[in-house]
């Protein structure tokens, strides 16, 4: 199984945004379009229940799927998230020939994991010490699974303040990261605790850039127009008022 081209479509998309959100920065800008300012409040804490997000019992697993969840199941916890994310994450880039296929088997990965693998993800993403890859790999798993537990992970990658780096490119990185788990907040749709989760983002983070992103992915939430979606569509606008 390889890595889903949609993601990495994403992922393109996403850092296209971020080069233009730089580029657009020096240009003046009207005061009544800019987006809200931050609370200067830290973020409210919110006691998340260590409980194991559900497994999906009930939920029929994709036959040809059946062997590798089994044996992800039988697998030591944490472990085996470790061993999973390393495997997956050195396959980012590589040619995907059924992506159908592989975003059904992370799914039933994730809707597998506890809340210790849960955090263990949040922690991989937030490490500098890892590969950018990796890195976006632990959100984008993070959204696909179910439930309060990763939400509140998510929230927590979402909310962690952009550093102040002398490498304007590991800045970005930085964003990047932050910016895929705000978006997959916006994928949990009908999750509560990920609305709640994004309304903190829009009201804490205080990088613009993050921010924006948690818009959009509000936005999706309510209304199902995709982050990718309205993203193409501001695209576009900039290209017709270039012209």
């Amino acid at each position: 199984m390889k890595w889903p081209l949609k993601a990495l479509l994403i992922l393109g998309l996403a850092g296209l945004i971020a080069l233009l959100y730089v580029a657009l920065r020096a240009r003046p800008v009207d005061p009544a379009a800019a987006l809200p300012a931050p609370s200067a409040s830290p973020p409210p804490v919110k006691v998340v229940p260590p409980a194991p997000v559900p497994a999906p019992a009930a939920k029929p697993v994709d036959p040809k799927l059946q062997g590798e969840v089994e044996a992800f199941r039988a697998g030591t916890p944490v472990v085996r998230v470790q061993r999973f994310y390393g495997a997956e994450s050195a396959r980012v880039g590589a040619i995907d020939n059924d992506p159908g296929l592989t975003q059904r088997r992370l799914e039933a990965m994730a809707a597998e994991l506890t809340a210790a693998e849960i955090e263990w993800l949040k922690n991989a993403a937030l490490d500098r010490k890892r590969g950018g890859d990796g890195r976006f790999f632990a959100a984008f798993l993070l959204a696909l699974a179910p439930g309060q537990v990763s939400a509140g992970a998510l929230r927590g990658i979402a909310l962690d303040p952009v550093p102040n780096l002398k490498n304007q490119g590991l800045v970005e990185l930085e964003r990047q990261v932050r910016a895929q788990a705000t978006e997959g907040l916006g994928h949990q749709r009908g999750n509560v605790s990920a609305q709640d989760a994004l309304l903190d983002v829009v009201q804490y983070q205080k990088d613009e850039f993050v921010r924006d992103r948690a818009h959009r992915a509000l936005h999706e939430w309510r209304t199902g127009k995709t982050v990718e979606a309205q993203d193409e569509e501001a695209l576009r606008k900039v290209r017709e008022k270039g012209e």
